[in-house]
């Protein structure tokens, strides 16, 4: 409907959430579409129930009116197959599927399945780690978690496809002899290299499940290319088809192996082990049955409270390794650089009146831009970080009020400034307001994750590849990132923040 993904708003987002609480919910199997469709329907009236049982606080508060209501059920319903006509459509759809590879066998069709229907929303790179983020989820809510094996010699399965069928010349679909109780037998699928005979024509519609084959020549069979393609696509043929000759299933590492494949699929060579890393088979199948699996799925307080500290560390792991990438860092005695460093930065931040637009007056001495870059350079952050204490973390709010103008920049082309001593002493007050200590290390790394326009400038500065930083971008990185590197290590034992990290570059 012309919108991405990240045009989203909360609002929306919680309607969307309830929504796919009941999605495909309560079914006893997954026996047939007919049944399927019959979930479809029930999860659509549990839906409306619940609406209707709780009118006084879901409208007009969460869903606007009956019509908003409705446009819900009928994403739940799912009867038109639309999966991306809005943002709606494709979260609910989406999330089912990534929710999917707990139950599907064998897992690595299925991944590569959803991986590359989510891939054309997100990208590669978010992708991966939507599904990497989901595996601590299943591991967090006590359910089962599979492995990938690109070694896989087992059939592939494709989980959708086109089926071919032929147009007769009365105009109408070929089909099978009918079966006991059928008034008419199932369309006839034919093979791409079936000879059409007289006003005969191929057609094609959506399939279940089914494989691709390997001819008798050793080569995948595929269809006729495209006008202006050397390669046709991989020919569909239905989970029922009746190998001819020497003709064989493809497997899945030959599967995973095809270039077409490679170019939108990171699984060659991937091996990620099943279960629970180092947890014998028989401990793994005592956790999928244990009291803590029961409360997960009888207690939404615990169930939500394994998953905040799940979320949390899955987004808090990839910042902790590029500020502190070996453990060496930590134990390293500090040398006379980065003790120096230290003191400085404890003096700027407990005197930040020493601050001038180009430069730092302190101990009689002025250190201008240069100094500071050479002290990026030359000190390990994660050691002078560990020098810093948590007088310091509390004298941020000190810095920042002296620097409530100063602008931050994002490195993009359309960069628009932020004032960072607005943004924090604000954030302070809205998030903060006893100004707990730990609370403030959170929203450092807070502020590293989900604020692009801080964090792409912090980081290019870093590494020395910046260009049009002002002095006091350079300065604040220098002070923050120590800072920030000490939050992480002091908070890696303390309590799961209360305020989730969104992840940059998306909206507030």
């Amino acid at each position: 409907d012309g919108r991405t993904i990240a045009d989203v708003t909360p609002e929306e987002l919680k309607k969307i959430m309830i929504a796919q609480a009941f999605f495909v919910a309560g079914r006893d199997d997954e026996e047939s579409e007919k049944n399927y469709a019959k979930y479809h329907q029930q999860s659509r009236d549990a839906f409306l129930k619940y609406v209707k049982d709780n009118e006084s606080t879901l409208i007009p508060d969460v869903f606007k009116d009956q019509e908003d209501v409705n446009f819900y059920a009928m994403v739940i319903e799912d009867k038109k197959k639309d999966w991306d006509s809005t943002p709606a459509h494709v979260l609910i759809n989406q999330g089912h599927m990534v929710d999917l590879v707990r139950v599907k066998q064998p897992p690595e069709s299925y991944l590569e399945s959803y991986f590359k229907s989510m891939q054309r929303w997100i990208g590669t790179q978010a992708t991966e780690a939507v599904f990497a983020t989901q595996r601590q989820f299943f591991h967090a809510t006590y359910e089962a978690v599979t492995g990938f094996d690109s070694d896989n010699k087992e059939p592939h399965l494709v989980t959708s496809g086109q089926f071919r069928y032929v147009i007769g010349e009365d105009g109408k679909p070929i089909r099978e002899a009918p079966k006991m109780g059928q008034k008419e037998g199932d369309i006839k699928f034919f093979p791409p290299t079936y000879k059409l005979k007289g006003k005969e024509r191929f057609a094609f519609g959506n399939a279940g499940l089914g494989r691709y084959v390997i001819g008798e020549d050793g080569q995948p069979i595929r269809n006729e290319p495209a006008k202006g393609e050397k390669q046709g696509t991989l020919a569909f043929f239905p989970a029922s088809y009746q190998l001819q000759g020497n003709e064989r299933f493809m497997r899945v590492d030959e599967y995973l192996k095809l270039d077409e494949v490679q170019q939108r699929f990171p699984g060659i060579g991937k091996h990620l082990e099943g279960g629970m890393p180092g947890m014998n088979e028989m401990d793994y199948w005592n956790r999928l049955n244990s009291l803590n699996r029961a409360r997960c799925e009888n207690d939404v307080d615990f169930c939500l409270k394994q998953l905040q500290t799940a979320h949390d560390k899955a987004k808090i792991d990839p910042i902790k390794q590029a500020f502190q990438s070996s453990k060496e860092k930590g134990r390293r005695q500090p040398n006379v650089d980065e003790i120096a460093a230290a003191r400085i930065i404890q003096q700027i931040l407990a005197n930040p009146d020493c601050i001038h637009d180009d430069h730092v007056f302190i101990n009689g001495q002025r250190l201008p831009e240069p100094f500071f870059r050479d002290l990026l350079a030359k000190c390990d952050m994660a050691v002078v970080g560990s020098l810093l204490n948590d007088t310091d973390i509390g004298n941020i709010d000190t810095l920042m009020r002296h620097e409530n103008d100063t602008e931050f920049h994002a490195t993009g082309d359309e960069a628009i400034p932020k004032k960072i001593g607005e943004y924090w002493i604000n954030d302070q007050r809205i998030n903060n307001s006893s100004g707990s200590i730990t609370q403030k290390k959170h929203d450092l790394i807070f502020l590293m994750q989900n604020d692009a326009w801080y964090f792409s400038r912090v980081n290019a500065i870093a590494q020395n590849r910046d260009k049009g930083s002002s002095f006091k971008e350079v300065l604040i990185t220098t002070l923050m990132t120590p800072l920030t590197s000490k939050a992480l290590v002091d908070t890696s034992q303390a309590p799961a923040p209360k305020r989730l990290f969104r992840g940059l570059n998306l909206s507030e």
